[in-house]
């Protein structure tokens, strides 16, 4: 099991060969892994789908975004939200020493699959103070009608 202290030999950003056959016997190649993978992937920014007033609505919090950035599109009822978060400039004057960094920087994406009775035709964006608004009529047919009922 991986103690959260074993050291790894890094040469050209690669476990030496020594610490490679390490990992291999051990649990702390998943976790080594998983380090590797996520400095790399897109990372997915958090999102709430809500169902009211007769649309779906999506609220994703992308903060520091401009919408010039950000790109919607939708293929087979799954609408995707993709972008770039640029890291900051860093000037002469302005060298920071990051004690704890939790902000992502570079690519995201999130994919959400779209119930059938939504109207991809329909959709509008907007983005206000961080928060991107995705609002998604339904269908006319999907939404439930009321019936009176007449007493004879």
């Amino acid at each position: 099991m991986y103690d959260g202290e074993t050291t790894i030999c890094m040469i050209h950003g690669k476990p030496c060969e020594g610490c490679r056959k390490r990992l291999i016997n051990s649990s702390m190649l998943t976790v080594f892994l998983l380090r590797q993978v996520y400095s790399t992937v897109v990372f997915p920014p958090p999102i709430d789908v809500v169902e009211e007033q007769g649309e779906f609505r999506i609220y994703c919090e992308l903060p520091g975004q401009e919408k010039e950035d950000i790109t919607l599109s939708v293929a087979s009822n799954v609408l995707t939200i993709k972008g770039q978060r640029q890291a900051e400039a860093e000037t002469e004057n302005e060298k920071r020493k990051y004690y704890r960094r939790e902000t992502h920087t570079g690519f995201f994406q999130r994919t959400i699959s779209l119930p059938p009775a939504a109207d991809v035709n329909q959709i509008k964006a907007e983005l206000t103070n961080g928060i991107l608004f995705i609002s998604i009529p339904k269908k006319k047919e999907a939404i439930p009608k009321q019936i009176t009922v007449k007493v004879q």
